[in-house]
């Protein structure tokens, strides 16, 4: 799957875990313009509910962050995980913990078969995701903090802060929009040991609304701790800077669960609101719409060197 959000990167494809046979798989996009000796890495988690969604499910990509990644000449790196109701949240947790296993041991060397002389900085590393895909960028953060995190972006992704907020059921006008049967039928049809790491379409998109709807998130949350984010942003001993972007019509993550979630925050830069945005309004953005300037023109990019610590030759 290619698109003109990419264009000026070079696309490779490498498992970092399997599962059940099935290969779990990120995408990674490394300039095909390099001027520097060393680069900088952004991580994108893709969004869906953690029901849909694929790495390379370019129309959810903001084409913002793509312009920020190919300013900085940063490789991107973006990850599948399991998806429910084949898996829990806690295996899609157990999979964030693979990723960022895997990254520092083969990916600089990867790139480096592959591109030459290229070189990755493993301590200067963005990490960003919309919706589900944002939460996995505030896990990342809180529960990795020798991962290399500089700092995140959640893009509307705070909506499993705490149980109060994701299992509640709709409303009976919502109830009217994707029947929650929807889940039901899904659930009679999973074969015994299935995995999904990849899933878009309607009719994906309809199973992921009927789960956030009707609040049936409960029955596969699995037994890790740090489920929801309040729990693991009181584990983190250090949280790195956090840029929060929520909607203010966002009929999915409400701009309650973001200010909450903004409260407990002490990272220095978390919170913007955009004034009367609707889900998935961002996508088309450019760097030089007025609300990113201030944000992107100070990056998480921080000098590199040869020498800097943390520079990736990593692998065998």
């Amino acid at each position: 799957m290619s698109s003109i959000k990419c264009e000026s990167f070079h696309e490779f494809e490498e498992s970092y875990k399997t599962v059940n046979d099935c290969e779990i798989k990120a995408s990674l996009f490394v300039p095909k313009q390099i001027s520097k000796k060393v680069l900088p890495i952004l991580v994108h988690f893709h969004g869906g509910g953690l029901v849909m969604g694929d790495k390379n499910y370019f129309p959810w990509w903001a084409t913002w962050l793509v312009q920020l990644a190919e300013k900085h000449e940063a490789v991107i790196v973006s990850p599948n995980y399991r998806l429910i109701p084949e898996a829990t949240v806690s295996d899609v947790l157990q999979d964030l913990e693979s990723f960022w296993t895997w990254l520092p041991e083969y990916l600089p060397s990867q790139v480096r078969m592959k591109f030459g002389n290229v070189r990755l900085d493993m301590q200067n590393i963005l990490v960003a995701g919309e919706s589900a895909g944002g939460y996995l960028a505030l896990q990342s953060a809180f529960l990795y903090p020798d991962a290399g995190i500089s700092a995140a972006i959640c893009q509307y992704g705070t909506m499993l802060f705490n149980p109060e907020f994701v299992l509640k059921p709709c409303t009976e006008e919502e109830a009217e929009i994707v029947p929650e049967q929807l889940v039901d039928e899904h659930l009679q049809s999973i074969k015994p040991g299935a995995v999904r790491s990849s899933s878009v379409g309607d009719d994906a998109l309809r199973l992921s609304a009927a789960f956030v709807q009707h609040g049936r998130y409960d029955g596969f949350l699995g037994e890790n701790p740090y489920i929801f984010l309040e729990a693991a942003e009181k584990y983190a001993a250090v949280v790195p800077p956090i840029w929060l972007i929520q909607g203010t019509e966002d009929s999915t993550v409400s701009l309650w669960h973001m200010f909450i979630t903004k409260q407990v925050l002490t990272a220095k830069g978390a919170g913007r609101i955009v004034p009367s945005a609707h889900r998935l309004f961002e996508p088309t953005y450019t760097a030089d719409k007025s609300m990113l300037q201030s944000r992107t023109r100070r990056p998480w990019i921080r000098p590199s060197s040869d020498t800097e610590h943390g520079v990736g030759e990593g692998g065998s």
